[in-house]
């Protein structure tokens, strides 16, 4: 009995059904340095909220 079943992907196919929009693309320094920020802060709230419960 083989358990393994093999499914194909078509790649192609799901990036032109569930690709994002150019606008909702962020790209250049500014976008990355604002995704950085975000995630820093984030961070510092989970930190924050772990000292709390200590």
């Amino acid at each position: 009995m083989n358990t393994t079943q093999e499914t194909e992907f078509d790649y192609q196919t799901y990036m032109k059904e569930s690709a994002r929009g150019p606008s909702k693309i962020n790209r250049g320094t500014k976008a990355r340095e604002k995704r950085r920020e975000a995630v820093k802060a984030r961070i510092s709230q989970k930190l924050q909220q772990g000292d709390r419960t200590h």
